[in-house]
């Protein structure tokens, strides 16, 4: 399975957001942020084709990288004010 992005930059405003997963029927894999500015909004555990949504806060800070794992595979997300991954 995979996750449609390695990467993601979000504003420094901060929001929710989704990333689309695929996966064969009945496999399951677990969503894990390492950030306590990432939350993950969707279930924990998912299961075939989805779509992991989480929410992150707004940024005091230029710029913050942190990652959400999924099934093993990570996505690391970029809050920047300069746009820039």
């Amino acid at each position: 399975f995979s996750p449609e992005t390695q990467s993601m930059l979000v504003p420094t405003k901060g929001g929710q957001f989704t990333v689309n997963v695929n996966a064969p029927q009945n496999c399951d894999y677990a969503v894990k942020s390492n950030s306590n500015w990432i939350f993950v909004s969707s279930s924990p555990v998912l299961s075939g084709n989805g779509q992991v949504t989480f929410r992150v806060r707004m940024n005091t800070t230029i710029r913050r990288t942190g990652t959400i794992t999924v099934g093993g595979q990570t996505i690391g997300i970029t809050q920047s004010r300069d746009g820039i991954l």
